[in-house]
């Protein structure tokens, strides 16, 4: 058993550990001696090739791996380095920075990205130039760059504490990027827009991992050593996030289809010219953008983020074309608003409660899709929405049926005297728009072929 050998809790070590798992098809706590030094050699022979030389110029810049005017003496003292210095002798008071073991090297970017080089002692820990590292992280270090893709000339991976879902979303770029390799090109295909593949490689993930399964925060990660300087960016990708795209999957028919219609409809890809004699324009491998995915991942990345949910709603589960109106379904929107932005059941319970009262007696009762003209094309003020629902009102009582000032406070987020107005009303009118919409739709469907939403200003349509 390797003793040496742990998560750390740093991307960089768990990630190749993580490689190093899905190569030897155990966990790290079964490994021998024996497999560490097997897994060692085929990385060895893995970076010989041609492409994989290009590549790892973006993960250990200058180092004996990829540049080619060292000796060769020198280039196997470099792998003897990097790869078996868990044999060397401690250094002296050093421990490693990722696993706290005693420190048996001093690493520079050679070895481990984002660092300074050999002789500059910037930030150095102990004012000694170097990293002082043991030598079994410093080998997973170098097993990382095959989790990895080439996207926008940077590498880009996955990082969570979660070992078990860590070796999946692993396993999806290492399997891709293994795949690219085998097309035997001496130079490997550069991907663009990192939301969009992370989001890609996840519901791969998420399609095999399995309801019972442990989640967790993630991040993916995106840095190069590459250039002026150190260049890093990271993705948060929360965990309820990834249990909303877990769960959705088994939710009702409905729910799916909704679901799965909102993605298809935000990709958009990017061209390449058509090949002599075809028509046809071509899609670049790993070029091609989700608008959804994009939007999602941008969201998380901002401090107030749960402002920016009610913009995600606006945009991809407010259908208003007439081929689309059958894709808006409420069950969806109000799972994603509990599950991803935190929003009250009881605020949602409300709102579909005192919709479908609009939607049964006022629109389908009688005949009248003024109501759902008036919704869509009130403007961007409190007053204009909150004087829809008191006209709502009147006409409700009218039939003997009302709602409550409780809840319409309460489905304005409003409680208590300190408030001073809705915060979010217009993602509760378009939360009465899908449910009208959907409600209309299975109850009096012909109505909606005479509803026709034009464009109308960004003033008219909450400024999204």
């Amino acid at each position: 058993m390797s003793i040496g050998l742990q998560y750390t809790g740093h991307y960089l070590s768990d990630v190749g550990l993580a490689v190093m798992e899905i190569f030897l098809g155990k966990e790290h706590q079964e490994f021998s001696q024996e497999d560490i030094e097997r897994a060692a050699d085929w990385l060895a022979c893995q970076y010989q090739r041609k492409d994989m030389k290009g590549y790892l110029t973006i993960h250990f810049l200058n180092s004996g791996w990829c540049n080619a005017t060292i000796s060769e003496e020198k280039k196997l003292d470099y792998l003897e380095k990097v790869l078996r210095s868990y044999k060397a002798r401690p250094l002296q008071d050093r421990e490693c920075v990722y696993c706290r073991q005693p420190a048996q090297f001093l690493a520079d970017r050679q070895h481990i990205p984002l660092l300074t080089g050999m002789t500059t002692i910037i930030t150095s820990p102990g004012g000694v130039p170097g990293l002082p590292v043991c030598g079994y992280c410093l080998m997973v270090i170098q097993f990382y760059p095959l989790a990895t893709l080439k996207c926008q000339g940077k590498p880009l991976f996955w990082w969570t504490p979660e070992p078990q879902l860590l070796r999946e979303l692993t396993f999806e770029y290492y399997q891709e990027l293994s795949r690219l390799i085998a097309g035997g090109s001496e130079k490997l295909a550069n991907s663009s827009w990192p939301r969009t593949r992370l989001l890609e490689a996840a519901e791969k993930v998420l399609d095999r991992y399995g309801y019972d399964r442990p989640l967790a925060d993630c991040i993916g990660v995106h840095l190069t050593n590459y250039g002026a300087g150190p260049d890093y960016h990271q993705y948060r990708i929360p965990k309820e996030l990834l249990e909303f795209l877990v769960e959705i999957r088994f939710a009702d028919q409905e729910v799916r289809e909704s679901h799965e219609a909102i993605i298809k409809k935000a990709w958009e890809e990017d061209k390449k010219p058509a090949k002599k004699g075809s028509a046809i324009e071509e899609p670049k491998t790993g070029s091609q953008r989700n608008a959804y995915y994009e939007a999602l991942v941008e969201t998380f990345e901002d401090r107030n983020w749960q402002e920016n949910i009610s913009k995600i709603i606006h945009r991809f589960f407010v259908h208003t074309k007439p081929e689309e109106y059958a894709d808006n379904n409420y069950e969806l929107t109000a799972f994603f608003l509990e599950k991803v932005g935190g929003m009250e059941k009881q605020r949602l319970d409300i709102i579909k409660r005192i919709a479908d009262q609009i939607a049964l007696d006022l629109v389908i009762g009688n005949n009248e899709k003024k109501w759902i003209n008036d919704l869509y094309f009130r403007e961007y003020k409190p007053s204009r929405f909150t004087g829809y629902l008191i006209k709502a009102q009147k006409n409700l009582a009218e039939k003997g049926k009302v709602f409550t000032m409780e809840d319409v406070l309460t489905m304005l987020d409003i409680y208590s005297e300190y408030d001073t107005g809705a915060k979010d009303f217009w993602l509760v009118r378009d939360l009465f728009l899908i449910r009208l919409l959907e409600m209309v739709g299975k109850h009096k469907k012909e109505m909606l072929d005479e509803i026709k939403f034009e464009d109308v200003s960004e003033t008219n349509n909450g400024g999204k």
